[in-house]
């Protein structure tokens, strides 16, 4: 079962299977007092949770998962490399300036004002990641497999889970644009990405994956397969040669 958490600006999960839990993705640092609501609601306890599992380690995706690591050991997973960022809190070099966008656009000021909001100031920084590689399949609740979808940022990856016929896609195609506000499914903006080469790339990736569900770090779900969610990316993409 997936269950989605967050806000309207900003997605996390869970997923479970058999009783425990896994968070893919953990949201904004001060999303913490919402994970015990999340798991009241699917009949879950924090003693369930078994893991976080990160697409990426932005700051609106690595979350709260530092201070549940405090709190209770819980075991991060990410690709090494995320380990950067994760470790330090200071974000890789993007291709364009996030100040530009939130110059140019009201969205990307109501992401960033959110983003900072929420515990945005003091980035986290993970003591412990256990790192994981494209194609390996994950001893956690949910059994995800993973897809290396660099672009986004360096170590970017999808999720798939083929039991519940979804992907988890992080910020490799979003529900909606955090730059312009533009509807998706879309690729993420340059400004907020360190390769959009790399981000057109790894859609060929995404539409691979047998996954009729697509849940975004940023939007709703796109329910109408992975093929047809980078057909409509592809269809948006100004940027593309």
């Amino acid at each position: 079962m997936i269950h989605r958490a967050g806000t309207e600006i900003v997605n996390w999960y869970l997923l479970e299977e058999g009783g425990k839990v896994t968070i893919v993705d953990a949201g904004c640092p001060a999303y913490r007092p919402q994970l015990d609501g999340a798991l009241r609601e699917i009949g879950r306890t924090i003693e369930d949770v078994e893991a976080i599992v990160l697409t990426h380690a932005h700051i609106d995706h690595i979350g709260f998962a530092q201070v549940l690591q405090e709190e209770r050991g819980t075991p991060v997973y990410a690709h090494p490399g995320e380990l950067p960022q994760a470790q330090t809190g200071k974000p890789p070099k993007t291709e364009g300036s996030w100040v530009t966008a939130v110059l140019r656009h009201r969205t990307a000021r109501r992401v960033i004002g959110h983003i900072l909001r929420n515990g945005g100031a003091r980035p986290p920084k993970l003591a412990r990641v256990e790192t994981f590689s494209d194609g390996d399949e994950l001893d956690v609740p949910g059994r995800p497999r993973v897809v290396a979808t660099p672009g986004h940022s360096p170590g970017h990856c999808t999720l798939h889970v083929p039991a519940e016929g979804a992907a988890f896609t992080g910020d490799a195609l979003c529900g909606w644009q955090t730059a312009t506000g533009e509807q998706g499914p879309i690729l993420p903006p340059r400004e907020f990405s360190t390769s959009m080469a790399q981000a057109r790339a790894s859609l060929e990736r995404i539409a691979a994956i047998d996954a009729q569900t697509l849940y975004f770090g940023h939007g709703e779900p796109w329910r109408g397969g992975a093929a047809a969610a980078v057909a409509e990316a592809r269809a948006r993409d100004k940027g593309a040669a």
